[in-house]
């Protein structure tokens, strides 16, 4: 009955919100993602719908380098901790549409072609909140901005608490909002000036009123029964340069771990993650092994090595939704033996074994060692071989073209070293032409090209 009503009031909400234009996301950035949290930046964008011609009544600037800090945010969430957040991120410049102020005002847009564009990155709003209450019943949107007016500094918008509503009234209180695990606890830790400050109570001082909260987040903040816990980052201009210490990849990799840190400390956690599958495969130089799920978080896991008596974590990274790879190439493993990997999964704080899978390496041969000298050739030569094992095998010299020019070695090789002398003539007798050739051995511990150069 509680889910009913949820959609109920998710329709009724999202109807009432949504304009009377087709979306079109062409000009939108966006994907779905794994975990109850949602980046937004409306006013990063550059580019002019073709069919947009009439700017904004403000004809606003773009927030500098706002779209790419957002893209390292979302790196980072992805690659460092291993999770996918939801994305929003316009590409239309704010100057043409401007998706942080009220439909139907000559703010958001002038021209009605542009109508469609807005809709595109607000229906992707609606779609990824609905998304997350369905399956997490609660999560938190950022709102990417950046100002000018002081530079350093990283401002708050919540409308002083209101659209954290559901942080505030939880259990952790104002811990959610300015404690060491919230966004700007973390922000705050990492050195960044923050405004409120975090040990100031709540409106005391209040947020600045031109970067307290705009049209998203007082849309779609916690305040509303389907709304998420909303905050607008404005993101002072020093702190997002091209380059130097102040480079917006820095603050973008910051926040992408507070976020993290943030979205584990205060919002749920999937259930365990269901394994559909744990495949370790030896390859040449160690082991991959990989994995698929059905819900879960990434950041979760926990792939452990245990071989010769040691056990070791092997790292991994997310491979898109569901997906994970790790490749192992500790030496160890090149000694052969049983390898056991383990892959744990974390819910609820509470580790546990999901799959044990075991493999019988076998101990690795030396490959071929192959060297010519003198080198570069000039008339006789010497190409000294080192075989760790017998068998079958062929050395021979070949062309740029790939044509075979001359046979050094073929047949049964013993192992060992040996020194073949060369005389540097084709397979006729005849001195080869100056230029660049490949020397190529193949036999039953691998193969080995060495490019050698003929002068005359």
């Amino acid at each position: 009955m509680r889910c009913l009503a949820r959609g109920i009031l998710l329709t009724l909400l999202f109807a009432g919100l949504a304009g009377a234009v087709e979306p079109d996301y062409s000009f939108v950035s966006r994907g779905e993602g794994n975990i109850p949290l949602i980046l937004s930046a409306p006013h990063g964008g550059w580019l002019q719908p073709a069919d947009v011609t009439m700017p904004t009544i403000n004809a606003y600037g773009p927030d500098v380098l706002t779209y790419e800090l957002a893209e390292t945010t979302l790196a980072t969430l992805r690659e460092e901790l291993g999770v996918e957040p939801y994305f929003v991120f316009a590409t239309f410049a704010r100057r043409w549409i401007d998706a942080n102020r009220e439909p139907l005002s000559i703010e958001a847009w002038q021209d009605m072609n542009a109508e469609k564009y807005y809709e595109g990155y607000h229906q992707s709003l609606r779609d990824y909140i609905a998304a997350i209450l369905d399956r997490w019943g609660g999560g938190l949107l950022v709102d990417i901005h950046g100002q000018s007016a002081h530079p350093n500094i990283v401002h708050r918008g919540t409308r002083n608490g209101l659209t954290v509503a559901a942080l505030l009234a939880g259990p952790h209180g104002m811990d959610g909002l300015t404690g060491p695990h919230s966004l700007f606890g973390n922000l705050g830790a990492a050195g960044y000036e923050v405004f409120p400050p975090n040990d100031a109570p709540l409106n005391d001082p209040p947020e600045v009123s031109n970067f307290d909260g705009g049209y998203i987040v007082l849309t779609y903040g916690s305040q509303h029964l389907a709304g998420l816990d909303a905050i607008q980052l404005e993101i002072g201009r020093d702190l997002r340069a091209e380059s130097g210490p102040g480079h917006y990849a820095v603050i973008g990799a910051d926040l992408g771990r507070a976020a993290g840190d943030c979205r584990l400390s205060f919002y749920p956690v999937d259930t365990p993650a269901h394994l559909l599958r744990f495949t370790p495969v030896p390859v040449a130089g160690g082991v991959t092994v990989s994995w698929e799920t059905a819900g879960g978080t990434a950041g979760d896991f926990r792939l452990l090595r245990r071989h010769e008596g040691a056990v070791a974590e092997v790292s991994w990274h997310y491979n898109g939704p569901g997906r994970y790879l790790a490749r192992d190439e500790a030496p160890c493993l090149a000694h052969g033996g049983r390898v056991i990997y383990t892959l744990r999964s974390r819910s609820m704080g509470v580790w546990r074994t999901l799959r044990e899978e075991s493999l019988l390496l076998p101990a690795s041969s030396p490959g071929p060692i192959l060297s010519v000298h003198p080198h570069p050739v000039t008339g006789e030569a010497r190409v000294n071989l080192s075989l760790a094992e017998a068998g079958r095998a062929c050395l021979a010299v070949f062309d740029t073209s790939g044509r075979r020019v001359a046979t050094l070695a073929e047949g049964s090789l013993p192992a060992g070293d040996r020194e073949i002398v060369w005389d540097g003539c084709d397979a006729r007798g005849r001195p080869l032409s100056a230029g660049v050739y490949m020397l190529s051995f193949t036999g039953p511990v691998g193969h080995r090209a060495k490019k050698i150069v003929v002068l005359r």
